[in-house]
């Protein structure tokens, strides 16, 4: 990635000077690295070949395959997501369109968009964390990991037949009807079972389940972390398999609240002003992806810069922050309540918090950019959510496109940008590294994105002022749909190329492989 000016070029003067130092650091919640570093455990001790990363032979780490099939899962429904936002952006520009492909018309298609995104591409590298926490190494590691991404992904065809066939509820991102809603809740059973059964393989070789005492300084016990004096500073940690154990406990509810929270008689709170979201409801729900962005490093085991320590501030203000969210109202709420306002507004804090705190590891040179654009569209996203949510805007923006444009920051820009990073340090693929780390699908997608969020924002802006805009339109809405399709266009453009070259063996692969199958037993 090109380089940035300040916090943007210390994070890559930090990732690019530390790269080739990276020691191998047991896993927060395990008690070693959940699967053998890239160039060890599967190559022979005797061979001279150099480690490779997942070489194309058939000697292959099983970080590797997870990493490979995480991501080819993942970014096959981003690619198929955005095919689907495409044809949404034409058929808004030629309305026509829908007579031709009656009854498959626009409100068929949209469950699908929103759904492919939501729970193909913003929930599978999430899936894969999981699987990265949780999985043994061995060829059932692969086998079982093949089977939740298979399953996960069937229950998402048979959602799209589904929602094509107009099976939405209405609900948004809650359109799990029928046999689709049965099938994503055993989508889920699967994952849980599959966590529960290495989480129980584990458990032998774990040297506790309670809790242990550690220095503050130790966090990485890697040869590195020797050559730096430590904190004398004593503190009591839960011990991996209580951690594992406890994530286990909370899974097992989410496959019923799932199936429940898709029924028909379920509904959240709303403001009874606007028929939105309330401020804490949308606290609570950006509060635990800050909790999944914050244990990223530690569920990837990504080791502690030099001289670096365990931040003591990050998880209290986390923990500060949940206590707020567990006392605040969380019935019906205003957008004119000021403990609604403020509530929200805390968030704020995140974007820095987060930059400080990631900071201190040693991350892959190819997750510099991602990283960076993480951070800002985190920003924008808070500022957007935060003042799209006051009175007066609310009123304006609430039926317009920015609403549609604040969906787009969120989830093209933050989740995905964070997603990569996910991808990136799920294992040691050199084909998921090249993909993702190439320049020009990231720089097409980071500016078709930015333009096409700034033109939804400008037009639900326009809206505001004049409603029949949102129905009638004009030559200048025209001009901005038209935009809009280009920039989709190249976003969808970059997804396909990040697929495609998921998939593609390099040269240095087939290289390291074939030397390693000649030096091998």
């Amino acid at each position: 990635m090109p380089r940035a000016s300040g916090f943007s070029a210390r994070l890559g003067d930090r990732v690019e000077g530390n790269a080739a130092q990276q020691p191998s650091t047991p896993h927060p919640l395990a008690g070693g690295p959940p699967f053998p570093q890239a160039g060890q455990g599967l190559r022979p001790r005797h061979s001279s070949a150099p480690p490779s990363d997942c070489p194309a032979s058939g000697l292959r780490s099983p970080v590797c395959d997870l990493a490979d099939l995480v991501a080819r899962f993942s970014l096959g429904w981003l690619a198929a997501a955005n095919l689907a936002g495409l044809l949404l952006a034409a058929l808004l520009l030629w309305p026509e369109l829908n007579d031709a492909l009656a009854p498959l018309t626009y409100g068929r298609w949209m469950p699908l968009h929103h759904n492919a995104q939501l729970y193909g591409w913003c929930a599978l590298p999430l899936v894969g964390l999981l699987l990265r926490v949780f999985l043994v190494p061995g060829r059932a590691a692969n086998r079982h990991t093949l089977v939740v991404l298979a399953a996960w992904s069937a229950a998402l065809l048979l959602g799209a037949v589904s929602w094509l066939g107009g099976g939405a509820s209405g609900k948004l991102f809650l359109d799990w009807t029928g046999a689709a809603r049965i099938g994503f809740s055993l989508a889920l059973t699967a994952l849980w079972a599959v966590l529960a059964h290495h989480a129980f393989r584990r458990l032998a070789g774990e040297n506790s389940f309670g809790f242990r005492v550690s220095s503050f300084g130790s966090a990485h016990a890697a040869p590195a972390a020797a050559l730096r004096p430590q904190s004398s500073v004593f503190s009591l940690q839960p011990s991996p398999t209580l951690l594992r154990f406890a994530l286990i406990a909370g899974l097992l509810l989410v496959p019923t609240m799932m199936y429940f929270s898709a029924g028909p008689n379920l509904f959240p709170p709303v403001n009874p002003n606007s028929g939105g979201a309330t401020g804490v409801s949308l606290y609570g729900s950006t509060l635990g992806l800050l909790l999944v962005f914050a244990a990223m490093p530690w569920m990837v085991a990504l080791p502690l810069q030099p001289g670096a320590r365990r931040s003591r501030l990050t998880w209290p203000i986390l923990i500060a922050a949940l206590s707020v969210f567990a006392t605040a109202n969380h019935g019906h709420g205003s957008h004119h309540d000021r403990d609604q306002i403020i509530t929200l507004g805390l968030l704020f804090l995140a974007p820095p918090l987060l930059a400080r705190d990631w900071r201190r590891f040693v991350w892959r040179p190819e997750a510099r950019g991602w990283l960076v654009a993480a951070l800002v569209w985190g920003a924008l996203l808070v500022a957007d959510g935060w003042i799209t949510f006051l009175p007066g805007f609310s009123e304006r923006l609430k039926f317009t496109n920015a609403l549609v444009a604040h969906s787009h920051l969120a989830m093209a820009g933050l989740i995905t940008s964070v997603n990569m990073v996910f991808l990136l340090h799920l294992g040691d693929s050199s084909r998921v590294q090249s993909a993702l780390g190439a320049r020009t699908p990231f720089w097409l997608w980071q500016l078709a994105a930015a333009l096409h969020i700034a033109l939804l924002l400008a037009l639900g802006w326009r809206e505001g002022a004049a409603p029949a805009l949102v129905l009638g339109g004009g030559d200048t809405t025209r001009l901005f749909y038209l935009v809009r399709l280009l920039a989709g266009a190249a976003m969808t453009v970059a997804s396909l190329w990040w697929l495609t070259a998921s998939f593609r063996n390099r040269t240095s692969d087939l290289l390291a492989g074939a030397a390693a199958n000649r030096l091998g037993p």
